[in-house]
Formats: C-alpha cells, sequence, structure tokens
C-alpha cells in the first residue's frame, strides 16, 4: 500500500506535505482538511470575531484552576461581574475576593475595597486600628 506524502489544502487549494496538517482520526486520510497556517488563520478571525465570548470562557478556565470550582459555580462567578459592593455598597465592578489562607472564595467586593483588605494582609487589628485612625483625625468639611 502506498501511503500519500502530500495533500490538497481545502482552504488554500495548495498541495502541502502531511505534516503541514494536524491529525485527525474522525477524517479518512487521518488529518484535517485544511493546513496549519488556514487552521490558525480561521481561528485567528475566529477569536476576533468572538472576543467576548472568549474572555469569559478565559475568566471561567482561570476560576476553576485558581479556585478548584466546577465549570458551573465558576460560570456563577464570572457572570456576576457588575453589582454592589459588599464591602462599600458602591454599584461597581467587582472581583472575586478569596482568603489567602485558605484560598476559599468570600463573595464579591469592588477592587477598591479588595486593594484595602490586601494591603492590609487580611489582618483585623490592622484594619480596626485604620478605623481608630480615622476616627480620631476625622474633620468635617
Amino acid at each position: 500500500m502506498i501511503v500519500a506524502e502530500e495533500k490538497q489544502c481545502s482552504r488554500c487549494s495548495k498541495i502541502k506535505l502531511l505534516s503541514s496538517f494536524s491529525k485527525d482520526k474522525q477524517n479518512s486520510t487521518g488529518y484535517k482538511s485544511a493546513c496549519k497556517d488556514c487552521s490558525n488563520l480561521d481561528f485567528k478571525k475566529w477569536r476576533t470575531e468572538n472576543l467576548d465570548k472568549v474572555r469569559q470562557q478565559d475568566k471561567i478556565k482561570m476560576l476553576v484552576k485558581k479556585y478548584n470550582l466546577t465549570k458551573e459555580e465558576a460560570a456563577v462567578y464570572a457572570n456576576n461581574r457588575i453589582g454592589e459592593c459588599t464591602i462599600c455598597k458602591a454599584e461597581t465592578f467587582r472581583v472575586v475576593d478569596h482568603c489567602h489562607t485558605t484560598g476559599e472564595i468570600r463573595g464579591f467586593i469592588c477592587s477598591a475595597c479588595n486593594s484595602m483588605l490586601g494591603y492590609a494582609k487580611d489582618n483585623i487589628k490592622t484594619l480596626e486600628a485604620a478605623i481608630k485612625y480615622l476616627k480620631e483625625h476625622y474633620e468635617l468639611f
């Protein structure tokens, strides 16, 4: 049996070496019908046209990996980005807040409040001291 070492791309119609095609067990030839170059161009075009969808999928993948969530749980967090910050009550873009010790998700808060907790290293005594300091130095305008 003679095995072909070249194949014609279904997109660009050029005859190329088999190494220019990705393998595909479902195709009778064992290779995809479009060459790698054309497939990459198709994917880049699709990605550009579906950027919001791609970003949403990337966010879900990151949440699954970082917080060990199911895809369904991660989708809930990824889809609820705009809302009220649990701390300052501002209606804004929210981030997922998590405990740096346990890795557990605590809820949704705005970036400013998340940074505040991070800079305070989640230390309640530091935050209480900051409140005391503000009360002592609070001036009405």
